[in-house]
C-alpha cells in the first residue's frame, strides 16, 4: 500500500472514530440534561463510584480526559456538592477527589442512563 493510501485510510479511520464518538454523545445528552450533568461529569461521577478518594491525575488518567477537562469537571460537580476535595498527605498540591453522599444517590440513575445507551447503540 502506498504512503498516499495509508494517509487517507488513517483520515478515513480518524474521521469515522470522531463522528461516532458525536453521535454516542448525543445519545447521552437528552438523558443527562434533567440531572444538569455533562458527559464529562458523568464519567467521573462513574469513576468515583468505587468510594475511595482519587488523585486528580490519576482520575484523568482512568477516564482518558486531559487534566483541564476533569477540573473543569470537577468544578461543576463540587459547585452541585456532589463530589468533595482533599489533598495527599504526600504532596498537598495534587488534590483528591471522592464522591458525596449526594453524588452517590445519583449512581442509580446514571447506571441506567449507561444501559439505556448501551441497549439504543445495540438497537
Amino acid at each position: 500500500m502506498s504512503d498516499g493510501r495509508i494517509k487517507l485510510l488513517h483520515h478515513d479511520v480518524g474521521f469515522l472514530a470522531r463522528a461516532a464518538a458525536r453521535e454516542a454523545l448525543a445519545l447521552y445528552r437528552p438523558l443527562l440534561a434533567p440531572l444538569g450533568l455533562s458527559h464529562a461529569e458523568y464519567t467521573v461521577l462513574l469513576a468515583l463510584e468505587d468510594g475511595r478518594d482519587h488523585p486528580v491525575t490519576d482520575l484523568a488518567a482512568r477516564i482518558a480526559l486531559p487534566e483541564q477537562g476533569v477540573a473543569s469537571a470537577l468544578a461543576g460537580l463540587d459547585d452541585r456538592g456532589l463530589i468533595r476535595w482533599g489533598q495527599l498527605r504526600t504532596d498537598p498540591r495534587r488534590g483528591l477527589v471522592s464522591m458525596t453522599p449526594s453524588g452517590v444517590t445519583l449512581l442509580p440513575q446514571l447506571e441506567a442512563i449507561s444501559e439505556q445507551v448501551r441497549r439504543q447503540l445495540d438497537a
